[in-house]
């Protein structure tokens, strides 16, 4: 240490992070920390629902969430509780690897399987997924979705709590009747969320009548930092 400047740090080559968690072998040179090699980094965990099991079906105002296991979560709400049709066969899980969303009863009955997910700290991000849904009914709603903002509850005594908030990253309406694989470079959009928690998540509502039978399933989730 010298008396008028104070203590001198000399440049060093020991391991450091450069804060991307999609590299490898970060190391100092020159003062600063340089990235290392890079890596396939997945933000979702288990996205192939293996081992995952479960499942809730509304008897109330709410139900769930519920984790199904690898911190996948099912949650199912009653936007309408006193309108006598109940959401008690609309159902939210996981079963044979493949997580789902949907039932028979209607009537304002939301069903959600989904992931409070960090988001890597990447430069090149891609968002991809398999999907499919069934109904009976063409306004049926279904899709798959990314919010700014997630929660695992517990819920409020609140009709229309949510387990997401805030604005609309990633939306996807379509109504494939066969699997079918998206894949998404989704960088621009999540990249004020780096190393920040989001939601994603599959959503099935059945508007109005039992006979319409809305369901949705999803498989191979993945956000990649490449």
């Amino acid at each position: 240490c010298d008396k008028k400047k104070g203590c001198q740090y000399l440049p060093n080559s020991a391991s450091c992070d450069d804060g991307n968690s999609c590299t490898v072998k970060d190391q100092c040179k020159g003062g600063v920390c340089v990235s290392g090699a890079t890596k396939p980094c997945d933000g979702v965990k288990n996205p192939h629902f293996d081992a995952v099991s479960g499942q809730v079906c509304s008897s109330g105002k709410n139900a769930g969430p519920k984790d199904i296991g690898g911190t996948w979560m099912a949650f199912v709400r009653d936007t309408h509780p006193n309108n006598g049709y109940g959401c008690s066969s609309m159902c939210a899980g996981a079963s044979g690897s493949t997580g789902y969303a949907g039932g028979s009863t209607g009537a304002g009955c939301n069903a959600w399987v989904y992931q409070c997910v960090k988001v890597p700290k990447s430069s090149k991000l891609v968002f991809s997924y398999r999907y499919k849904i069934a109904s009976g009914y063409g306004g049926s709603v279904h899709g798959v979705y990314i919010y700014e903002n997630c929660s695992n509850g517990p819920p409020t005594s609140d009709v229309y709590w949510k387990p997401y908030g805030g604005k609309t990253l990633y939306s996807n309406n379509s109504k494939p009747k066969s699997w079918t694989k998206y894949s998404t470079n989704i960088s621009a959009k999540l990249a004020p969320y780096q190393g920040k928690t989001v939601f994603i998540g599959l959503y099935t509502n059945n508007s109005w009548a039992a006979s319409y039978n809305p369901r949705g399933w999803i498989d191979d989730v993945s956000l990649i930092g490449q």
